[in-house]
């Protein structure tokens, strides 16, 4: 998800969630953080990953799996498709995010992402783009 300009500083110009199910069309309005989302939107529940350390060992950013369950509007997100957890602590390379961040949230551990992975995100959400 792009990250509204004042909110940069924390992890940067994006922040990643694990889906946790296919998307559906909310039947009430639901206040969710500061997001009011309207019935008829199309949403999905998800868990963010909060970023640990921007820069580890070979270039890997680290991420941890929180414990809260959101819902997202879809028109919100920035969706893109292949992108793979690196070779790191929390597993074997080549596995999509949302299979190794279940198994990563089961047993506790850091999930990693390549610094080419991050420069890709980086240049979908760069606003020179959307404007």
């Amino acid at each position: 998800m792009r990250v509204d300009k004042r909110e940069q500083g924390l992890e940067g110009l994006y922040w990643l969630a694990v889906l946790l199910g296919p998307a559906f069309e909310a039947t009430e309005e639901t206040l969710q953080a500061t997001d009011r989302i309207q019935p008829g939107y199309l949403v999905v529940k998800a868990k963010w990953l909060k970023l640990e350390k921007r820069s580890c060992e070979g270039g890997l950013r680290s991420y941890s799996v929180l414990d809260a369950e959101v819902l997202l509007v879809v028109n919100h997100t920035v969706r893109l498709s292949g992108l793979q957890f690196a070779n790191g602590k929390a597993g074997p390379a080549g596995r999509v995010l949302k299979s190794m961040t279940k198994e990563a949230e089961a047993k506790g551990k850091l999930v990693y992402i390549s610094s080419e992975t991050h420069h890709s995100i980086e240049a979908c959400c760069d606003e020179d783009q959307w404007e």
